[in-house]
C-alpha cells in the first residue's frame, strides 16, 4: 500500500478517486459508520458539526465532482441529507467502497527516518494496527477539533450549559 487517506468527506473521497484513477494503492481510514463526513452526521447520531437544518452553501454545480454531477433533481443548494447521499453514489460509482475501512479511527502517525509513515489505527472491534505508507493524506475536515478560546471566558466553569465551538 503506497498511500494512506484519513478521512471519507468530500475532500478524502475526491483524493481517493484521483488515486484510484493513477492506480496508486491506497486505503482510505475513515472512523464514521459511512462516507460522506459531516454532511451525513445530523441524522446518524455522530458529533460534529452538521444539524438538521444544513444546507450546501455553493451551488451544487460548483460543489460537484468532475464527471459525476449532482442529480438535476436536487435543489440549487440542497440539504444535508441529499449531500450526503450524492457523497456515498460518488463512491460506489467510482468504486473507492473497497478501499475505506469504515468505523477505524487513526490514531497515531509518524515518519521514519528512511521518509516512510506509519499509521496507528483502531478499529470497531478496538484492536489497533501499524501500518507503513509512502504517503499520508490528512482529510479529516476542519471541524475535526473544536476550536475554543483558551482560556475559556469568566465563568464558562460553572455554566450548566453547552459550550459549542466555532472557527
Amino acid at each position: 500500500m503506497r498511500v494512506c487517506v484519513i478521512g471519507a468527506g468530500l475532500s478524502g473521497l475526491a483524493v481517493a478517486h484521483s488515486l484510484k484513477e493513477r492506480d496508486i494503492g491506497f486505503v482510505c481510514l475513515e472512523r464514521a459508520p459511512d462516507v460522506g463526513g459531516i454532511w451525513r452526521q445530523p441524522e446518524a447520531g455522530e458529533r460534529g458539526p452538521g444539524y438538521l437544518s444544513l444546507h450546501l452553501n455553493t451551488a451544487k454545480q460548483l460543489t460537484g465532482y468532475a464527471g459525476f454531477p449532482m442529480p438535476s433533481s436536487y435543489p440549487l443548494y440542497p440539504r444535508h441529507s441529499q449531500v450526503a447521499a450524492y457523497l456515498r453514489s460518488f463512491a460506489e460509482w467510482a468504486g473507492l467502497l473497497d478501499h475505506v475501512e469504515l468505523r477505524t479511527e487513526v490514531v497515531a502517525v509518524w515518519q521514519a527516518p528512511d521518509g516512510t509513515w506509519t499509521v496507528v489505527s483502531r478499529d470497531a472491534d478496538g484492536t489497533e494496527s501499524a501500518r507503513r505508507f509512502e504517503q499520508v493524506i490528512v482529510a479529516s475536515g476542519h471541524h475535526t477539533e473544536p476550536a475554543l478560546p483558551n482560556p475559556l471566558p469568566p465563568g464558562a466553569d460553572s455554566f450548566g450549559g453547552t459550550i459549542l465551538h466555532s472557527l
